[in-house]
């Protein structure tokens, strides 16, 4: 495992290294670690993306952590970061970047067990694969973190990527069956929603990052409503 900390304090950079480094031996993991004092070094100085981000949200008088995740979250798609930081007034902010834990640093050493399990059980999670019929023949696999959307168009279904949009066989009652009812949501007939892609919550629509909006039908708002704050609520203890 590819293990980064970026904290602007020196000090506490050795300090984390040493929580993770002994709890690494405890468990018999293997681990590299890289110790950054600025996201600018960290991504000039990483030859290859790191696995786990430990990073603090106030990196010096005029950098902000955040702003750092939502690079990762876009350089390194793969990379799971965990916020690290000795306030609490940040934990709504967070939520624009995708991210596996928010933590006190005084809480670190009594809970690094706690946050590398949720590293692992999100690694695994995000390792499944999901396979689809394209309509023209053939099959196409995809993970769960590449998808945003899928839409259903009469007897054919396009599924949105980042980059690409794939038309496939399958119905969204179909393609739920595959994936995660606490990260993807049925908001309409026609619409699947995977939370990671949404900017902003409406009773009547998704706004995505991308800008495209999502219509929740009057009939699935209640379950919309339900599953997004049981998401959200998870996301904020982690």
């Amino acid at each position: 495992m590819r293990i980064a900390i970026c904290d602007d304090d020196p000090l506490w950079c050795e300090q984390a290294e040493k929580i993770i480094t002994e709890y690494m031996q405890k468990t018999h993991m293997e681990a590299e670690t890289h110790r950054f004092t600025s996201g600018e070094a960290m991504f000039a100085q990483m030859e290859q993306p790191p696995d786990v981000l430990f990073l603090d949200i106030e990196l010096g008088a005029d950098a902000n952590g955040i702003q750092t995740a939502a690079l990762v979250n876009e350089k390194w798609r793969r990379c799971q970061i965990v916020y690290l930081t000795d306030y609490l007034n940040y934990a709504t902010h967070v939520y624009h970047t995708e991210h596996a834990f928010y933590l006190l640093k005084n809480e670190f050493a009594d809970r690094v067990g706690e946050v590398f399990q949720r590293i692992d059980f999100r690694r695994r999670q995000n390792a499944s694969e999901l396979m689809f019929s394209l309509s023209k023949g053939g099959m196409i696999v995809l993970l769960p973190e590449e998808i945003q959307y899928f839409e259903r168009k009469k007897r054919e279904t396009e599924i949105y990527t980042e980059s690409t949009v794939w038309t496939v066989r399958e119905n969204l009652s179909e393609a739920m069956r595959q994936l995660s009812e606490t990260e993807f949501v049925r908001c309409h007939n026609s619409y699947l929603v995977h939370f990671s892609a949404v900017k902003e919550y409406q009773r009547e629509y998704f706004l995505l990052k991308n800008g495209v909006r999502l219509k929740i039908s009057r009939s699935y708002s209640r379950k919309v409503r339900d599953v997004f704050l049981q998401w959200a609520r998870m996301q904020m203890s982690e």
